[in-house]
């Protein structure tokens, strides 16, 4: 869906993107997790989602990092 795509794109940016610093450019990783949040939430089901986002973040960092993972976020 569109928030991985955001995410990816992102990632994407940040890899390619060398940042300059006074010591010399440095080069970035990053890791997203991301879960979806139903249009009529409520905050059970945001704290879901928070939970799930955070899930998929350690999900990416162990498998390999520099990716992004989705999870879905069930109906509370």
């Amino acid at each position: 869906g569109e928030p991985a795509e955001v995410a990816e794109r992102l990632r994407g940016v940040l890899e390619r993107e060398p940042i300059a610093t006074s010591a010399g450019a440095i080069s970035v990783t990053s890791s997203f997790g991301v879960a979806a949040l139903p249009a009529s939430w409520t905050p059970a089901s945001f704290d879901h989602a928070l939970h799930a986002a955070d899930d998929a973040l350690y999900e990416a960092k162990r498998n390999g990092r520099n990716t992004v993972r989705v999870a879905a976020a069930k109906r509370v």
